[in-house]
C-alpha cells in the first residue's frame, strides 16, 4: 500500500481575489448551484424592481434566450450612477460587478433602507460566474457600457474587432445627448466551465421565473412587467400587471377546496405603511379548512420558510380574537390556541423593514427579531377594528377554532395514550426495544411468566439485576417520587418522563384504551422500602394505576411486594441458615417454635435472649441494605417471597376513594387522619371490599405519605 504524504508550507497558502473566491465556491454565495441561472436572474431583476419601489421606474423587462444561454434584464429606472466611486477610485458601474459588498443597498438615501438586497454580492457574484457580462447604463445624458469575459474587464479593439480583456481597463462614460434615456440593462452568460456549475444552468427555469416576476408584479401595482422566453421553437412574451392584490392572490395563493366554508368572503386588507418607507401589508382569507398558507415577504424578498414576521402575523390574530371575549351560546368563553385559529387561513404578509436579517444568503427565513412586535402591534390594531365591524363573522371564526381545539386535544389524546401499547406492535416472535437507562428487559415474550419490577432505589435495583431471572423478570428504577395522578391532568401525567415510560414498558394502553390482554407483564411488582418514602410512592403508583390502568387491577395483574422488617442469621460451623420477618415476635415464631403469644412482652427478657442465642439480628431500614442472596430469597423467588395483589371490584368506589384520598381537597385525609375508627391498609380495602369515603384507609405507616402529600401541596 502506498502512503499518501501530505505538505504544508508557505507555498500551501493561497490568496484568492473576492471574484475568484465566488467562482471556487459559488455555493457559499448563491446557495444551491443546480439553480444557478434562476438565482442570477433574480439578482438581476430585484435590483430592477427596487427602482420600481421606489418610484423611479414604471417597467421592467427579462428575456431568457436559450439559444445563446443569455439572460437580459432591462428597467426604465434611474440608471447606476455615471461617475466615479470615490472610494475605489473606479467607476461606480464598474466598482458594483467587481467589488462584493458594493452597491446602494446600505444608505437609507438610496432605497429608504428597505431593499431586498443586503450585502452587495448578488450581482457581483452574476459578472463573478458569467463567461461574458454586458451592462450599460443610461443616466444624465450619458451612458456608460461594462464588459467582462470571465469577470475581467474587457476594452472594443476596432482593428480586430473583438474584445480584449484588460483588468484595469474602466470603460469611459459617452455623451448621448438624450436626458430623457435612463435605466439600465444587463446581459450575462452562466460560465459553465466552472467545474461545479457544470451540467446546470443550461435549461432555463421559466415557470420558476414567471411565477417569481408575478409575485414582484402584484407587490408593485401598476407596474408593467414583460417577461419573454423561448418555448418550442418560439418566442413567448407575456406581460404582467396587477391594479389590486386580490387579482393575485385568486390566481395564485388562495388554496381553499370546493366543500370548505369560507368565513371572509370579503377579505381581510391591511395596509399600513409609515413615512420611511417601513410598514406592513397583509390580506387574509378564513376558512373551515386545515391547510395554512401564508405567502410571507420582506421587502419584496419571498420567504419560503416565513420567519419571525409570520410569527407576529400569527399572534397578533390569536390575540384580537382571543381577547375579544367571544362566547359559545351558553355564554362560556370559546377554548382554543393560536394553532387553531391560524388554521384554514390563507393569506399574503408583505413587510418593509430596515436592517433585515436572514437565516441565509438566499433569506428564505426572516429572522429579525423586531420584526415579530412590529407586525404583531400593526395587525392587531388594525383586526381589532375589523372585529367590531364585523363580530358576527368573528365569533363564527372562533366557534371553528374552539371546535379544532377540540378535535385536536382528542386525537392528540388518543394518540399519547396509544403510544403505551405500540411496543407491542413487534412482529411476532420479536420484541421492541426501550431505549431508557433506567429500565432492564426480559427476554421472554410469555406474559403470563413476566415479571415488572417497579424498584424504588439504586442499591436495590442493583442488587435485583444481579439475582433476577433474565428471561422472566424486568426492572424498572424509579428515580425518586412519581406526581400524584390523581392531582394532574392527563396531559401533564403523559408529560411525566417516569410515569410515561412506565405506561410504555406495560404496553397495555391508558385511560379507556387500557387493554389487559396487551399488557406485557401479568405480574407487576410494586417494590418499595417498608419506611414511610416508601409507602409514599407505594400509595402514588397506587393511584396512577387506579386512575389509568383500572383493567389492571380488575384483572389481578397489579401486586405489592411485602419485604421483611426483620432479619435473623445464625452462623453454624459448616452452613449458615437466615430467617426474615416483619416482626420480631414472628421472626422468633420463624427460627423456633414457640406457644402462640400476642407480644414480645409475654416472653421474659431472659427467655428471648435464650431463644435467640447465636442469632444475629437485624432491622431493616431498606431493601438496599440487603444482600442479593437475601433480596433473591425475599423479593424474587417465588416460592419464598410475600407478595399482595391488589383486586377491586367497583370503579366508581375505587375512583371516588382514590381521588378523595390523593386529590387536592383535603378534607376526607384529615378525617382519616384523625381518627376515623376503620383503618386498613390501601392494598387490603381493594382487596376485600367496594370502598366509601370513610372506610377508605391506609395502613399505619401510609398515614406519614399523606401527610407528606399535604405538605407537598
Amino acid at each position: 500500500m502506498s502512503e499518501t504524504i501530505h505538505s504544508y508550507d508557505d507555498k500551501n497558502i493561497q490568496v484568492l481575489s473576492p471574484l475568484d473566491a465566488i467562482r471556487k465556491r459559488p455555493g457559499m454565495y448563491i446557495s444551491d448551484t443546480e439553480f444557478v441561472a434562476y438565482k442570477l436572474g433574480c439578482e438581476g431583476y430585484e435590483n430592477a424592481f427596487d427602482e420600481v419601489k421606489a418610484g423611479y421606474a414604471t417597467k421592467v423587462r427579462v428575456i431568457l434566450s436559450e439559444k445563446n444561454g443569455r439572460i437580459t434584464i432591462i428597467d426604465n429606472g434611474r440608471g447606476i450612477p455615471i461617475g466615479i466611486n470615490s472610494e475605489s477610485g473606479m467607476s461606480t458601474l464598474k466598482a458594483i460587478f467587481t467589488i462584493p459588498h458594493s452597491g446602494g443597498k446600505f444608505e437609507d438615501s438610496a432605497y429608504g433602507g428597505t431593499s431586498g438586497g443586503l450585502h452587495g454580492i448578488g450581482i457581483t457574484a452574476a459578472n463573478a460566474l458569467s463567461r461574458e457580462l454586458d451592462v450599460i447604463t443610461y443616466r444624465d445624458g450619458k451612458k456608460r457600457h461594462l464588459h467582462t469575459e470571465h469577470s475581467v474587464s474587457c476594452y472594443w479593439d476596432d482593428a480586430n474587432q473583438s474584445w480584449v480583456k484588460d483588468p484595469e481597463y474602466d470603460p469611459p462614460a459617452v455623451e448621448t445627448g438624450d436626458l430623457n434615456a435612463h435605466g439600465t440593462e444587463i446581459s450575462f452568460i452562466i460560465d459553465h466551465t466552472i467545474p461545479s456549475l457544470e451540467g446546470y444552468g443550461r435549461v432555463f427555469p421559466v415557470e420558476t421565473t414567471r411565477h417569481r416576476l408575478q409575485q414582484l408584479a402584484f407587490l408593485n401595482l401598476g407596474a408593467i412587467v414583460e417577461f419573454t422566453y423561448e418555448q418550442g421553437g418560439e418566442t413567448v412574451t407575456q406581460e404582467f400587471c396587477y391594479k389590486t392584490w386580490k387579482e393575485y392572490f385568486d390566481a395564485h395563493v388562495r388554496k381553499i377546496d370546493s366543500d370548505e366554508e369560507v368565513y371572509t368572503p370579503e377579505y381581510i386588507f391591511i395596509d399600513h405603511m409609515n413615512e420611511d418607507n417601513t410598514g406592513v401589508q397583509a390580506l387574509l382569507c378564513f376558512s373551515s379548512g386545515y391547510a395554512r398558507n401564508i405567502h410571507a415577504f420582506t421587502n419584496t424578498i419571498l420567504n419560503q420558510s416565513g420567519g419571525r414576521h409570520v410569527i407576529g402575523l400569527e399572534r397578533a390574530i390569536y390575540s384580537a380574537f382571543f381577547n375579544y371575549g367571544f362566547t359559545d351560546d351558553e355564554g362560556n368563553p370559546y377554548k382554543f390556541e393560536e394553532n387553531d385559529l391560524c388554521r384554514g387561513i390563507n393569506g399574503i404578509l408583505s413587510i418593509y423593514i430596515k436592517d433585515a436579517k436572514y437565516g441565509s444568503q438566499t433569506k428564505e427565513r426572516l429572522t429579525t427579531k423586531t420584526a415579530e412586535s412590529f407586525v404583531q402591534g400593526i395587525v392587531e390594531l388594525d383586526l381589532r377594528k375589523w372585529i367590531f365591524k364585523n363580530q358576527e363573522i368573528a365569533n363564527k371564526l372562533c366557534h371553528a377554532a374552539a371546535m379544532r381545539y377540540n378535535t385536536r386535544r382528542n386525537s392528540e389524546r388518543n394518540v399519547n395514550l396509544a403510544k403505551a401499547v405500540q411496543i407491542n406492535d413487534a412482529p411476532s416472535g420479536s420484541k421492541k426495544p426501550i431505549q431508557a437507562s433506567n429500565y432492564v428487559e426480559c427476554h421472554s415474550l410469555d406474559a403470563t411468566r413476566c415479571e415488572l419490577f417497579i424498584v424504588e432505589g439504586d442499591s436495590a435495583s442493583g442488587l435485583m439485576k444481579k439475582g433476577r431471572d433474565k428471561n422472566h423478570q424486568a426492572i424498572m428504577l424509579l428515580k425518586g417520587k412519581v406526581l400524584n395522578s390523581a392531582r394532574v391532568n392527563e396531559e401533564r401525567m403523559l408529560a411525566h418522563k417516569e410515569l410515561s415510560l412506565l405506561g410504555t414498558v406495560i404496553g397495555a394502553g391508558l385511560s379507556d384504551l387500557c387493554d389487559p390482554s396487551k399488557s406485557r407483564f401479568q405480574k407487576i411488582i410494586i417494590t418499595t422500602d417498608a419506611d414511610s418514602d416508601g409507602a409514599h410512592i407505594r400509595t402514588l403508583l397506587q393511584g396512577f394505576f387506579g386512575i389509568y390502568t383500572y383493567p389492571l387491577l380488575e384483572a389481578g395483574y397489579i401486586y405489592v411486594v411485602a419485604p421483611p422488617l426483620y432479619g435473623a442469621t445464625q452462623y453454624a460451623k459448616y452452613k449458615d441458615y437466615t430467617a426474615f420477618g416483619n416482626s420480631k415476635l414472628e421472626l422468633i415464631k420463624e427460627i423456633e417454635e414457640l406457644p402462640d403469644t400476642s407480644s414480645l412482652l409475654d416472653l421474659g427478657e431472659a427467655e428471648i435472649a435464650e431463644r435467640l442465642k447465636g442469632w444475629d439480628i437485624t432491622r431493616y431500614k431498606g431493601l438496599g441494605e440487603m444482600s442479593a442472596e437475601q433480596t433473591a430469597h425475599t423479593i424474587l423467588n417465588k416460592d419464598t417471597r410475600l407478595l399482595r395483589q391488589l383486586t377491586v371490584s367497583d370503579l366508581d368506589s375505587c375512583m371516588q376513594s382514590v381521588n378523595e384520598m390523593m386529590g387536592k381537597p383535603t378534607w376526607y385525609r384529615k378525617q382519616a387522619l384523625g381518627g376515623v375508627p376503620v383503618m386498613t391498609s390501601f392494598e387490603e380495602a381493594l382487596q376485600d371490599r367496594p370502598l366509601s369515603p370513610l372506610d377508605m384507609a391506609v395502613e399505619e405507616v401510609d398515614t406519614t405519605a399523606m401527610e407528606e402529600m399535604d405538605e407537598e401541596e
